[in-house]
């Protein structure tokens, strides 16, 4: 029980860091996509975050495996598609929506864990998924989503490619430290980012060289500010998930993954005037209940 109990008091600390450090990740990448497009602000985030776990490598002398294994590339790979899937859709839809859209992640996890690998479930988490479900059911009965067709899908294939990686982090986890995971996957994703780019947005370069003729020198500071931000933070949610995964099931790393969508949720409403009504409200605190209930450690 002691050891149980250890090791939960690290999952939680681990996991409020990731959730902090998320804030302000997407705080960055919306005051970022008011000047670049959405690749080179997942391609800033991807070229900071190797260069500091290249750093960290270096500095702390951990050994670095330098073969890619076809589980570290596919899963880089996915979470290139959920990244760009997810980001587009917070930069298109309310930060409230995307963030009740997202608790399916769990249910995913769920659902993965027990078809695929037959894993059995306690009655603490059943509850807390059936909560999360019906508090997702209600929401999207209560609230007009007709109006964001398409751009729900892609929520929603953000989301359980999200939680795939999740569940694959936690298996790399067991072999690899974090700064080695994060350094890989950037190795992998920064170069087709900058693929992406000339192919989807070939006049990228002009749409920069626009933003720094047009800018004031006060543009220039929250632009920086941005970056530092973007890419700091990236790297703490990176290295902290994969720290929390260490001391966590999968499924308890996916519940409690979702807890930031609340907390995206009230920072909408603080900082973008992004009200949150009761068919929004009430159905997301059921949906929150059931995400901690899904996160508590087995007894």
């Amino acid at each position: 029980m002691d050891r149980i109990n250890n090791n939960f008091a690290k999952f939680l600390m681990w996991m409020f860091l990731y959730l902090s450090a998320y804030i302000a990740v997407a705080l960055s990448i919306r005051h970022l996509s008011e000047f670049f497009n959405i690749i080179e602000i997942v391609a800033i985030r991807s070229a900071g975050s190797l260069l500091v776990a290249g750093v960290v490598l270096a500095k702390s002398g951990i050994s670095l495996n330098s073969k890619f294994s076809f589980h570290e590339v596919t899963r880089s790979a996915l979470h290139i598609v959920g990244s760009l899937a997810f980001v587009w859709s917070l930069v298109n839809m309310p930060v409230a929506l995307v963030s009740t859209i997202e608790f399916v992640g769990p249910i995913f996890a769920a659902l993965v864990g027990i078809f695929v690998f037959k894993n059995k479930m306690e009655t603490y988490p059943r509850i807390g998924l059936a909560l999360m479900f019906f508090g997702i059911v209600i929401t999207l009965a209560l609230n007009n989503t007709s109006d964001y067709g398409y751009i729900l899908l892609v929520a929603l294939s953000a989301v359980c490619i999200l939680t795939v990686t999740n569940l694959m982090l936690a298996d790399l986890a067991k072999t690899e430290s974090s700064s080695a995971i994060i350094f890989k996957m950037h190795l992998v994703q920064l170069p087709i980012y900058v693929i992406l780019l000339f192919f989807i947005y070939p006049d990228w370069f002009q749409s920069v060289r626009n933003v720094s003729q047009n800018a004031t020198f006060s543009t220039w500071i929250g632009i920086a500010i941005a970056c530092f931000a973007l890419i700091a933070a990236g790297y703490v949610t990176q290295a902290s998930l994969a720290s929390a995964s260490r001391y966590g099931s999968p499924l308890q790393l996916c519940a409690a993954d979702v807890l930031r969508l609340p907390m995206m949720a009230g920072v909408g409403y603080v900082a973008f005037s992004e009200t949150i009504g009761l068919t929004l409200l009430l159905p997301g605190i059921l949906i929150m209940i059931g995400s901690i209930m899904t996160s508590l450690p087995s007894r």
